[in-house]
C-alpha cells in the first residue's frame, strides 16, 4: 500500500504544482514528508519551494494551521539539506514565512542562520547575509546590521554577477539609518531605486525598489509633503505586485495620512484593505501592531476613546510580543498621553517607565545611540496620537489619488 502511494505521489504533486493553490500544495508537501519521499526526486525541492512561495503570497488556507505548515516546511528543507541538495534559498523562504507571525522571533533568526551556513557559493551567501541584515534592522540591532552589510559590500567587490543585488544593499543600508540619519537614508533610498532600474523584470529587485519608495513616502510625510507621500506609496504598491504583506503596509501608510489630513471614509477604506491583506498572509507580527495603532487613531478621531484605548493596548502587547522595540517605545508614550488626558497619572507613569527601560536596553546598551535623539526621530517620522507636526499647521486637506471607490470597502471574512 505504501509503495503504491509513493508511486502515485509524483503525479499528484505535478497536478498541485500546475494548480498552484496554497492549500493543495501544503497537503502535497505534508504527504511527501509523511511518506518519506526521496528528497533527491526533482519534484521534491520544487514542491517545497512552490509551497512556501504560495503560502507567503496567498496566505494560510482555511482550516490550516500556520504552525503545522512551518513544521512540515522545516522538516522538508532539513531532509533536502541532509541529502546534499542546495537549500540556502529555501531556508530564506522559511524565514520569510516566519516573518509573517514573528518578525523578530528566534525561528526566523535560526532559519536565516541556516541559510548562511548552507550557502554553497558567493551569491547564495550574499542573499542570505542581506536577509540577515534586514533581520537585525527589524529587531533594532543596528550595529550588527551595519557589520553584516559591510561584509556584503566586501563580498560584492570580490564576486561576479552581483550588480542586481546593489539595490537591495543600498535599500537595507538606508533602512538602518532611517531613524538615525534621515538625510543619509533618503540619499541611499534614491540610489537603490536607480540601481534597480535595469533589473525591474526581477521581482526581488523590484521589491527592493518598492521598499525604497515606501520609505521615501514616510520621509515625505515627516516633512509635511502628504501628497508626495501618497504618490510614493502608490508607486511602491505598483512595484510589489503579488507581495500581499507589502500591499498591506502601503494601504496602512496611506490610511495614516488620511486619518489626520483627509476624509475619514477614505482612511477607513485603506485600513480595511490593510487588514484584508494582513489576514490573507496571516500577518500577526509588527504589521498587526501598527494596524491596531492606526485603527486606534481612527477611533479617537471618530470620538470613541474607549475603543482607542483597547486598540492601543493591543498594539503595545503585539509589539512587546514580537521584539518590535520601536513600537513598544512609541505606543507606551502614546498610551501614557491618553491616560494623562483622562487623569490617570499612575498608569501613565508605569507606561513611561516601560518606554524608558526599552529605550535604554535597545538604544543605549545595544546600539549606543543618544536616547533623546531617538525619541525625537520616532515622534517626527511616525504618525502618532494627539500631535500634529508643527510644519503642517494649519492642517492641509489631502485627497487620496489611488483611484479606488472608497465608499465601497471590501467585504471579507
Amino acid at each position: 500500500m505504501r509503495a503504491r502511494a509513493l508511486e502515485l505521489l509524483p503525479r499528484a504533486i505535478e497536478h498541485d504544482l500546475a494548480n498552484g493553490d496554497a492549500g493543495n500544495l501544503f497537503d502535497s508537501l505534508a504527504n511527501a514528508v509523511g511518506q518519506c519521499m526521496d528528497p533527491r526526486h526533482p519534484l521534491f525541492a520544487e514542491l517545497v519551494r512552490r509551497a512556501l512561495e504560495a503560502r507567503i503570497t496567498q496566505g494560510i488556507g482555511r482550516g490550516q494551521s500556520d504552525e503545522a505548515f512551518a513544521g512540515v516546511a522545516e522538516t522538508a528543507v532539513g531532509t533536502l539539506m541532509s541529502a546534499g541538495v542546495r537549500v540556502a534559498d529555501l531556508w530564506l523562504l522559511v524565514a520569510a514565512y516566519h516573518a509573517h507571525y514573528d518578525n523578530g522571533g528566534e525561528r526566523r533568526r535560526r532559519s536565516i542562520r541556516k541559510a548562511v551556513e548552507s550557502s554553497q557559493d558567493a551569491l547564495e551567501r550574499l542573499r542570505a547575509e542581506l536577509i540577515l541584515a534586514k533581520f537585525h534592522i527589524d529587531t533594532s540591532e543596528y550595529r550588527a546590521a551595519h557589520s553584516v552589510l559591510d561584509g556584503c559590500e566586501n563580498l560584492m567587490r570580490r564576486s561576479r554577477d552581483t550588480d542586481r543585488y546593489r539595490a537591495d544593499l543600498h535599500c537595507s543600508r538606508a533602512m538602518s539609518y532611517f531613524y538615525a540619519d534621515s538625510g543619509r537614508a533618503e540619499e541611499l533610498f534614491r540610489q537603490a531605486i536607480q540601481e534597480a532600474e535595469p533589473y525591474r523584470d526581477d521581482p526581488d529587485v523590484a521589491q527592493s525598489a518598492a521598499q525604497a519608495h515606501h520609505y521615501l513616502g514616510r520621509l515625505a510625510y515627516s516633512r509635511g509633503e502628504f501628497g508626495e507621500a501618497i504618490e510614493q506609496y502608490l508607486e511602491a504598491q505598483e512595484l510589489s505586485t503579488g507581495r500581499l504583506t507589502g500591499r498591506g503596509f502601503h494601504h496602512l501608510r496611506i490610511a495614516e495620512i488620511l486619518i489626520e489630513y483627509g476624509e475619514q471614509d477614505e482612511a477607513y477604506y485603506h485600513l480595511n484593505e490593510c487588514a484584508y491583506f494582513f489576514r490573507r498572509v496571516y500577518q500577526v507580527s509588527n504589521g498587526e501592531a501598527q494596524l491596531d495603532h492606526a485603527s486606534a487613531r481612527w477611533e479617537l478621531k471618530a470620538g470613541r476613546p474607549d475603543k482607542a484605548f483597547e486598540l492601543l493596548e493591543s498594539a503595545l502587547g503585539k509589539a512587546a510580543g514580537t521584539s518590535f522595540s520601536r513600537g513598544v517605545i512609541q505606543y507606551s508614550f502614546e498610551l501614557a498621553r491618553l491616560h494623562l488626558s483622562h487623569r490617570r497619572p499612575f498608569r501613565a507613569f508605569r507606561l513611561l517607565w516601560r518606554a524608558a527601560v526599552t529605550l535604554l536596553v535597545t538604544e543605549l546598551i545595544e546600539n549606543g545611540r543618544p536616547a533623546f535623539g531617538k525619541i525625537r526621530t520616532i515622534l517626527t517620522l511616525v504618525p502618532h496620537i494627539g500631535v500634529v507636526p508643527r510644519r503642517s499647521r494649519p492642517r492641509p486637506q489631502v485627497a487620496c489619488t489611488c483611484g479606488a471607490d472608497h465608499v465601497r470597502p471590501r467585504v471579507w471574512t
